[in-house]
């Protein structure tokens, strides 16, 4: 259905976006007045998030485009909250999150739909071109921006788990876990170049965030290993990378020897399906408390 269907019915629509190169596998099938009613509304998000990640580059483009569906979204809810009040909260969250997501791609088109550079890598190989204008800290500072987006909507993921409704909600940390972790690779990776490139007090502030950023991903992805078994979430080390001139550059798009070994502590999450393979081809708000049982690490989260 357009609601998000079967994983084989996902796998398909995201296969559709590559042979036709378009977003209009999806968005010419939602059906606008059933997104009051908040399982389908969730579908579509889930959808379109996914399509994101895996669909055809042109699919970023196609849905900044179509921005004015988030708009959408989160004015509808927002109105209509005490429709359903334990799932409204995450549903504007999340359609945030979705607006900004495409709104940073528009504006650094280096990176796929996964935040990887590998395709702009290519196209210096090819061009022979030595620059990256995404080596900013300025970069830096948007991808934790995501972040923070992605806490905020896994913060009420948690708030609502144990509510008749909030159980609807654990469907969405597959991709909450994902997209969070392709931002703080891609993050830990400009901010690896960056020591290259930036004097010492242009990175004080960005690694300062960095670091309050990496306990709150910690402390969720503990979070989320323990409220659903059926995905397996990244095991990061209890303190940040550190970043200088002497260290291994950082991220997914590092040679494959130190890929290995910085990847050995940023794993990627993997869900209970494999995901399909395409055809060829601001201020940072105080750390969010989790509803956690394990609070081993509360101490030095505070600090």
């Amino acid at each position: 259905s357009s609601g998000g269907g079967s994983g084989g019915g996902l796998r398909e629509i995201i296969l559709q976006t590559w042979r036709e190169k378009s977003a209009s596998p999806v968005f010419s099938k939602i059906e606008m007045n059933k997104m009051r009613d908040s399982s389908y509304c969730l579908k579509i998000l889930l959808l379109l998030h996914k399509m994101l990640q895996e669909g055809h580059p042109i699919v970023l483009r196609h849905t900044f485009e179509n921005s004015r569906f988030f708009d959408a979204v989160k004015a509808g809810w927002t109105q209509n909250a005490s429709a359903a009040p334990t799932v409204a909260p995450f549903l504007v969250q999340y359609a945030t999150i979705l607006a900004n997501k495409v709104a940073f791609h528009h504006r650094h088109v280096e990176f796929e739909g996964n935040l990887s550079l590998d395709a702009y890598h290519h196209h210096q190989r090819t061009t022979g071109t030595t620059t990256n204008p995404a080596i900013t800290t300025t970069t830096v500072s948007e991808l934790l921006s995501l972040l923070n987006d992605l806490l905020a909507g896994g913060t009420l993921v948690a708030r609502e788990k144990g509510s008749s409704s909030g159980g609807r909600l654990l469907s969405a940390l597959v991709p909450l876990v994902q997209e969070c972790n392709y931002c703080l690779v891609a993050a830990s990776y400009v901010l690896s170049k960056c020591v290259f490139t930036e004097p010492p007090f242009a990175l004080q502030q960005p690694l300062s965030t960095y670091n309050v950023i990496y306990t709150r991903v910690r402390k969720f992805y503990e979070w989320a290993k323990n409220a659903e078994s059926a995905i397996t979430v990244p095991v990061l080390p209890p303190s940040p990378p550190v970043f200088s001139p002497t260290a291994a550059p950082v991220g997914i798009n590092a040679p494959p020897s130190v890929r290995r070994a910085i990847m050995a502590a940023l794993r990627e999450p993997v869900a209970e399906t494999p995901p399909p393979r395409p055809p060829k081809k601001k201020n940072v708000p105080p750390p969010v408390e989790y509803d956690d049982d394990d609070d081993d690490d509360d101490d030095d989260d505070d600090e």
